[in-house]
């Protein structure tokens, strides 16, 4: 007689329930916003008891969240890759052009998917508009991730270049340090 590992099974069927619940509450928060959006929409949505967001969110704030937690850390990894790439080629100068266009392109590949980006440019939006994150969540998750790097570049643009020190005479190129954000 064949044993079935019951822990398993379930953990199987929590994590399945947690990713139905997160699938319609994404819809559902893009669609009507997170007032809009009732709980009992999302289970329902979702196939499961009102109980289980509750129990894997804590309630429907922490379920707004987790949402946005998930998009932001993908945003965020595929931004730090991106740098990343970029700064292991070894071989050629780096510009701060250069730099970013592959910060802003990893930055909004995500939004121009075809399969999740018009919903997440609606999350997006509706938060713009009617804000139940909290105020730091996307500074902390996008704009400052974990550990940083000082990176040579070499700019050649002179209008740039002025912008990035104002008052300094500048002829043509010259060499600059940033920090780069990394984790």
């Amino acid at each position: 007689m064949e044993k079935i590992n019951i822990k398993s099974s379930e953990s199987l069927h929590n994590k399945r329930t947690r990713e139905q619940i997160l699938c319609a509450a994404e819809k559902l928060f893009a669609e009507k916003g997170f007032s809009g959006a009732s709980i009992r929409d999302i289970t329902e949505k979702a196939d499961c008891n009102i109980a289980a967001v509750n129990y894997h969110f804590h309630g429907k704030e922490n379920l707004y969240i987790e949402v946005f937690h998930l998009h932001m850390s993908t945003i965020r990894d595929l931004r730090i890759n991106a740098v990343r790439g970029f700064l292991s080629n070894k071989s050629e100068q780096k510009t701060l052009e250069e730099l970013i266009h592959i910060f802003a392109t990893a930055f909004l590949e995500p939004f121009l998917e075809e399969s999740g980006g018009p919903k997440l440019m609606e999350l997006m939006m509706r938060e713009r508009y009617d804000s139940h994150l909290p105020q730091h969540m996307f500074v902390e998750e996008i704009i400052q991730p974990e550990g940083t790097r000082t990176l040579n570049l070499r700019i050649d643009s002179p209008t740039l270049a002025h912008k990035c020190l104002r008052d300094n005479e500048l002829n043509g190129v010259f060499e600059c340090q940033m920090r780069i954000t990394s984790s």
